[in-house]
């Protein structure tokens, strides 16, 4: 074991990476928003590159999970109103609708996949100014082809209001749980998961519930009738606890679309409406 001793240097930044190409590396272990313009006075353009493997693609590899789509579109509208539209990055963002429409239910061959994004994105000030929602209109392109469509809205409230209007959190959210009823799997919900919860949240994350709704959904629907898209619409937050329930309606008949309730504390929190292929390309 030994020491350098050297002069004191400057604050180094771990808050993004270097050129890849400085390292000779070119893929990410996530989905990551490498750059953005402003095109228009309500319009942009993003990029992002997806990751060479990730559980959002599913199996086999070539399927593409509608969720990678949405988590790619959350942070292009975070990247947007912080980055372009002078929000405060420690505001607090609140998932209010996001749906997800696959044109091509194939996974760019190129991994990893460099996605271009155009979105339209309409804000609505406060009374006293700042931001307080964005509505969002996007186009997904890999080299020139458009494969998917996403909209979403999201409602954004500074730190300290937010702070103060809600409850303390009593839940460390380790023993969080998601009952699927009747004859569904238990969602058991890991606080320490390295996507969802690499940071610290007061409330279930919104593509948490998402993921979990696909993910019960996509075992009842027909070989042929893959999942290709998502509409979610959240009437309200999901806390820790106590536990909630999701209530899934199944047509044996026409199994297009599966609709999935999240119920807590008696109240429906959102719904979750997960399209088969047999819908979305009609």
């Amino acid at each position: 074991m030994w020491m350098l001793i050297y002069p004191t240097g400057p604050d180094l930044s771990f808050a993004r990476t270097v050129h890849r190409g400085l390292v000779h590396k070119s893929a990410v272990g996530e989905v990551f928003v490498t750059d953005s313009a402003r095109v228009a006075e309500d319009s942009y353009v993003v990029a992002a590159q997806w990751p060479r493997k990730h559980w959002y693609f599913g199996e086999p590899a070539v399927s593409l999970n509608p969720l990678l789509v949405a988590e790619t579109l959350r942070q292009a509208c975070l990247v947007i109103v912080t980055g372009h539209l002078g929000v405060p990055t420690d505001a607090r963002v609140r998932v209010d609708d996001v749906a997800v429409f696959l044109d091509c239910a194939l996974l760019p061959c190129l991994l990893p996949a460099e996605v271009t994004m155009k979105i339209d994105a309409n804000v609505t000030p406060s009374a006293d100014g700042p931001i307080r929602s964005i509505a969002a209109r996007a186009a997904f392109v890999y080299e020139g082809e458009q494969f998917a469509t996403a909209t979403g809205r999201s409602t954004m409230a500074p730190a300290v209001l937010s702070n103060s209007l809600r409850k303390p959190r009593d839940a460390d959210g380790d023993d969080a749980v998601i009952d699927v009823r009747p004859e569904w799997p238990q969602v058991e919900v890991d606080h320490e998961h390295a996507v969802y919860c690499d940071h610290q949240t007061d409330h279930i994350p919104a593509m948490l519930l998402i993921d979990a709704a696909l993910s019960s959904v996509r075992g009842k629907l027909t070989e042929s009738a893959g999942v290709v898209g998502f509409e979610a619409t959240f009437d309200g937050i999901v806390e820790w606890e106590p536990s909630a329930v999701m209530r899934l309606s199944f047509d044996e008949e026409d199994p297009r679309g599966v609709s999935v309730d999240v119920i807590q504390g008696g109240r429906r929190r959102a719904e979750i409406v997960v399209l088969a292929a047999s819908e979305a390309s009609s």
